[in-house]
């Protein structure tokens, strides 16, 4: 009984760590997503949202850029 519970504790700290590293390659790909964005591209693109005719994925994907700018900002990093 007792080699059955060491046996759970170590398969839970491996699960453990196997979704710690999950997280942090999730945000490393977010990092690296919109690592390269620039401002000034951001609000040319924004200009997109003044047509008549607007693709909802495109406005997704602008808004994304401007919370991750807006983020940025309000944390002090560098964009």
């Amino acid at each position: 009984m007792g080699f059955n519970c060491i046996k759970m504790i170590i398969s839970e700290k491996q699960d453990k760590k196997e979704r710690d590293e999950a997280k942090t390659e999730n945000a490393s790909e977010y990092n690296d997503m919109y690592s390269k964005v620039k401002k000034e591209d951001v609000v040319k693109e924004a200009k997109y949202f003044h047509e008549t005719k607007v693709d909802p994925s495109k406005c997704n994907e602008i808004l994304a850029k401007i919370i991750y700018l807006a983020n940025h900002v309000c944390f002090g990093l560098n964009v």
